[in-house]
């Protein structure tokens, strides 16, 4: 069963970690042009995220087996070597969100930028959100996405398929897979046994 969860901006935080890494900037860095974009931000994002449960077991050290098919990779096996569950996401911050990160970089690079960046930490927030929402507060693998360690790109599609992502958050995939809106996240998280 799918089920899909719709936010306010307000429910989200963004990280001061996260905000300063995507600015490449020290932590707490802030300036009015940072604070007004970020105002304006919040007015346009539309942050909701679509998730599902499914069984996994480890077939080998480089394969997972899920109620939807089999996935190879050797870094997510060892993710979820302690996990009989876990937990597929997508989450988004929406179209508005492309769209304002155009009319900022048509204003100024700077502004562009600085719009992407904040852009990319809301999405984050999201999925911060639904991992607590999920998988509570308590230490647990990390969330694990498409393009990150083995684990290729071209599983995406399989993702949001499973998860009716389009229809749920409204989230395609181009034929180089990448997701429009362009500040989305898929990922799988592990629930530990313990």
């Amino acid at each position: 069963m799918i089920k899909t969860v719709n936010l306010s901006p307000q429910d989200i935080t963004l990280s001061d970690l996260e905000v300063a890494a995507r600015l490449k900037t020290k932590l707490g860095y802030t300036d009015n042009a940072v604070e007004e974009c970020k105002a304006e931000l919040f007015k346009v994002i539309t942050p909701k995220f679509c998730y599902s449960q499914t069984e996994v077991s480890i077939i080998n050290e480089d394969t997972c087996r899920f109620d939807f098919g089999e996935l190879v990779s050797r870094n997510l096996a060892e993710n979820l070597k302690n996990c009989k569950k876990a937990y597929l996401l997508a989450a988004t911050v929406g179209v508005s969100t492309d769209r304002f990160i155009a009319r900022c970089l048509s204003l100024s690079p700077a502004k562009g930028f600085i719009a992407d960046a904040l852009s990319s930490a809301a999405v984050e927030a999201v999925c911060d959100y639904a991992d607590s929402f999920l998988r509570g507060e308590n230490k647990k693998p990390m969330r694990f996405s498409a393009g990150y360690g083995d684990l290729d790109l071209k599983n995406q599609p399989i993702i949001l398929e499973r998860l009716s992502a389009y229809k749920n958050v409204g989230i395609t995939l181009t034929k180089g897979f990448l997701m429009v809106p362009q500040k989305s996240v898929t990922a799988i998280l592990g629930v530990q046994d313990d």
